[in-house]
Formats: structure tokens, C-alpha cells, sequence
């Protein structure tokens, strides 16, 4: 079995931005469809729009991510 996501979208939005600089509280929709394969054929194909609030916080040359959490709605 394998798993595939296409049609990916995501709709990312800043909510919070401490002062300090030190974390950014994001809200991502994604948006995608997932087929699940057994071998060439597939034997699920469904719709989904999910919602994650994701905590970052700088690193030395980029931002990580330290928390990433699915949540029912925003």
C-alpha cells in the first residue's frame, strides 16, 4: 500500500508575532485530495481541508517549526 496527496493548497495566515521576535503563532487551512494505492490500483480517493496551528521560532539561519497541531476549525 502506499498513499499519494495531490492538488496540495495551503492558505497560511500570521496570527501572533511576539514582541520579543522569539515565536509566530501561524494558522494553515490545507486543502488536498489523498488516494490510498495498492500497487497501480487505488482503493480510496478522498477530499480534505484541514486546519493546523503551527508554533515557530527562529533558529540560526531559518525558522523551526516547534509545535504543529491539527485542530477541528480556527
Amino acid at each position: 500500500l502506499s498513499s499519494r496527496y495531490l492538488n496540495q493548497a495551503h492558505k497560511v495566515e500570521a496570527v501572533f508575532y511576539a514582541p520579543e521576535g522569539d515565536v509566530i503563532e501561524l494558522h494553515d487551512t490545507a486543502e488536498y485530495d489523498l488516494q490510498v494505492l495498492d500497487g497501480n490500483k487505488t482503493i480510496h480517493n478522498e477530499h480534505a481541508i484541514v486546519h493546523y496551528v503551527v508554533l515557530v521560532t527562529p533558529g540560526a539561519d531559518r525558522w523551526v517549526i516547534r509545535q504543529l497541531q491539527s485542530v477541528p476549525e480556527f
